[in-house]
This record gives C-alpha cells, structure tokens and sequence, in this order.
C-alpha cells in the first residue's frame, strides 16, 4: 500500500467518528489499497487507520510523496579491551 502513496499535513481532528488528536490523510495508486486512507494520531502514535469517509476531507487534501522511512543505525555493544597478561611495558 506504501509503495508510492502520497501523505497530506497533519491537521486537528474534529470529532465526530475521528479517534486520536491528529489525521493525516495517505493517496494510494497501489492495487488493491487504490483511494484514500485516514491515519490517526495521539501522542505520537498511530491510534487508528481506515478508509477515508467524508469527515476526513481527504479528497480535498494538498499530498506530498511519503518520506522514506527513517532507519535508526544500530550501534553494537561496547566491549570491554582485554589486554592479556603478557603484554607489560
């Protein structure tokens, strides 16, 4: 569904059938997730997603191209040196 989907600005939510505090819409082209999608956020989590209906405005909405998903590098434990014991200055 994410391959090539457009995302709208986050706006308020007004209620009414939408959970969450924010909704930003998503435009997808891809088969079989064609049409509007509605994203719900609360405390920077996604609460809920559906089909976009009417309340949402995603019709009406300005879209972007969707980022590329931020890939966090994972850095590897820290290990302690061993310095055998023959090694003295």
């Amino acid at each position: 569904m994410m391959n090539g989907a457009q995302v709208s600005e986050l706006r308020k939510t007004v209620g009414g059938g939408q959970s969450g505090d924010w909704i930003a819409c998503v435009k997808s082209d891809a088969k079989p997730y064609i049409g509007f999608f509605a994203v719900f956020i609360e405390n920077e989590k996604v609460v809920d997603f559906r089909r976009a209906v009417g309340i949402d405005r995603c019709e009406a909405a300005i879209y972007s191209p969707l980022p590329p998903p931020v890939v966090q590098k994972k850095t590897p434990p820290k290990r302690n040196k061993i310095h055998p014991a023959s090694a003295k200055n």
